[in-house]
């Protein structure tokens, strides 16, 4: 694997005081994301690799190879395109092996204005890291990962009020409202389902 795709050692970084400290998580790895479509010096990238995450249910090693592997490219990739990065390979001695204190911590140490997050896919990791940070006085936000093609939030208010959840519903509503699999305002081949 070249060099340059390697992320340096989080001790050899400059992190200007007072900038945004922004974490990335493992299955968020996502050039296309607007975070990474322009370099900003007021904000530093955070990516662990933490012993929690990869113990908290039984990984097949390749697996778990595979994924520390691609977040160490996508690091440096990040690095090589001009963002500053802070990467904890799970070895460091500085990292926190829980994502939610190497966060806190890094913040601290490099006294962060605000830090950020995407929305976790999990909701565990997303409670851990909400609990861990509110616990602080450390302005923060979310911002959504654009993984799914609805909010996170989308479900529960479409059934709101509602006495029958029927699944097939919300999805007849998501056709509509992208415009899947519809001619004009009717159902491409005139059935909104086909059970």
């Amino acid at each position: 694997m070249p060099d340059f795709m390697m992320p340096a050692d989080p001790a050899k970084i400059d992190v200007p005081v007072g900038g945004e400290v922004r974490l990335l998580l493992g299955d968020q790895l996502d050039r296309g994301h607007a975070w990474l479509q322009t370099v900003d010096t007021d904000v530093t990238y955070l990516l662990a690799e933490t012993g929690g995450e990869l113990s908290y249910v039984r990984h097949h090693r390749q697996k778990a190879a595979a994924f520390l592997g691609a977040m160490r490219v996508f690091a440096g990739e990040l690095q090589h395109a001009g963002h500053r990065v802070l990467y904890y390979r799970l070895d460091n001695p500085d990292n926190q092996q829980d994502l939610a204190r190497q966060l806190v911590k890094t913040a601290r140490q490099h006294g962060a204005s605000r830090v950020a997050w995407l929305e976790p896919d999990e909701w565990r990791v997303d409670q851990t890291i909400r609990t861990a940070v509110t616990a602080t006085d450390l302005p923060w936000q979310v911002q959504s990962t654009a993984h799914f093609y609805t909010e996170r939030d989308h479900l529960g208010e479409f059934f709101k009020g509602k006495k029958r959840w029927l699944l097939e519903s919300f999805y007849r509503d998501m056709r509509r409202r992208h415009d899947l699999l519809m001619e004009g305002d009717k159902p491409a081949g005139e059935a909104l389902s086909l059970i």
